[in-house]
């Protein structure tokens, strides 16, 4: 049997910012399409509503001179040959790239309640590849029934420590730490919610064994850097 070549608490990424987008209960997609003209400066007329929900969640990592040339298109109404595919299977994560102006892999995985953390994992497989990159890691929900929350959920994880010692460490999780399961949620979006809240709240995440993945920590830097 293969040894894991993972040691314990073995830095793995930094998670350097999160952000958010909770839809209020059955609000329509012209509200949705004016927060995103009113905050970002995008025309989201032909955008599903899937893809609404991730350009809310996500446009607080875009930097300010890419809003400002996005703006300028507009304004001089250049045509867009590709507004087709803004209901295609993977038009999110390509007005994400255009707008945000990132190049790079994308990877669209659908993941359930059960398995919320897949897209995680897969995050990190690239760090582990490339560990100088950055990546921004994404949870979307668009309901399938009424009363079902919904939105869009970020992280960005890179290789590199954040700015003054802002954010969390990703690493392998100490020998002596006891790793509890995660509370079970029935419904996709909760499920990742239930991350940001212990982060926030504790400060810290501890995940179990995942596959050929060893129990995880996921805690403040602040922390790290006084152990």
């Amino acid at each position: 049997m293969m040894s894991n070549p993972l040691h314990p608490s073995q830095t793995l990424a930094y998670l350097q910012a999160t952000a958010r987008f909770i839809a209020e209960p059955q609000q329509p997609d012209g509200e949705l399409r004016r927060l995103l003209r009113e905050q970002y400066g995008i025309d989201a007329r032909r955008l599903s509503r899937f893809t609404l929900l991730t350009l809310l969640g996500a446009s607080p990592f875009s930097s300010p001179s890419r809003m400002a040339a996005m703006q300028q298109k507009l304004a001089a109404c250049q045509p867009s040959p590709l507004d087709f595919m803004a209901n295609l299977h993977n038009a999110a994560t390509f007005q994400l790239a255009q707008i945000l102006g990132s190049s790079g892999n994308s990877v669209f995985l659908a993941a359930y309640a059960d398995d919320y953390l897949s897209p995680l994992y897969a995050a990190l497989n690239e760090m582990l590849a490339m560990p100088q990159q950055t990546v921004l890691l994404g949870w979307i929900y668009e309901q399938a029934g009424q009363g079902e929350q919904e939105g869009s959920v970020w992280w960005q994880v890179s290789g590199s420590l954040p700015p003054q010692w802002h954010g969390w460490r990703i690493s392998t999780a100490a020998i002596n730490h006891t790793i509890t399961a995660m509370p079970h949620q029935f419904a996709f979006l909760p499920a990742a919610l239930v991350l940001e809240e212990q982060l926030y709240g504790r400060g810290r995440l501890l995940l179990p064994p995942h596959g050929i993945w060893p129990a995880l920590q996921i805690g403040t830097l602040s922390a790290s850097k006084i152990e």
